[in-house]
């Protein structure tokens, strides 16, 4: 069965998946991710805009509802739109993404994980991360 299709705010259109096991697991992911990401906005060490990015894109697929209410949320619904419609993310936020993702990673590798690959890995990781969240484009705050 093809997957549905629907408009969001910007005109662009996302294809719905119609599979009930792969919607209900995506449903899932999404929720938990924006559990976490509400965590992150109540405790420091733990990224909010990674969560929230990852439960939109899970919504996105998933359920039209979820979507619209996360998109329409006025504490994170600004930065989302701007992510999905503009293709970047405002200094303040870029700077707090990986100020926290460093320090989180950075303390598990050191004070937490005793086993070398492991910290290598989690260095990884965070480069890799960091170079993805720099090659958005950078905008300027309203």
């Amino acid at each position: 069965m093809p997957p549905a299709q629907h408009k969001t705010n910007s005109s662009q259109e996302i294809k719905t998946i119609q599979n009930p096991i792969v919607r209900t697991i995506l449903i899932v992911v999404g929720s938990i991710s924006l559990i976490l990401g509400l965590i992150g906005v109540l405790l420091p060490i733990l990224p909010t805009t990674p969560f929230i990015i990852l439960a939109a894109a899970c919504f996105a697929r998933s359920s039209q509802k979820f979507y619209d209410l996360l998109y329409g949320n006025r504490f994170f619904g600004k930065i989302l739109r701007d992510y999905r419609d503009k293709k970047g993310l405002a200094l303040k936020y870029k700077i707090y993404i990986l100020a926290m993702l460093w320090i989180t990673l950075s303390s598990s590798a050191i004070f937490i994980v005793n086993v070398l690959w492991l910290r290598i890995f989690l260095f990884a990781v965070a480069i890799a991360v960091s170079i993805h969240i720099l090659r958005f484009k950078t905008l300027k705050t309203d």
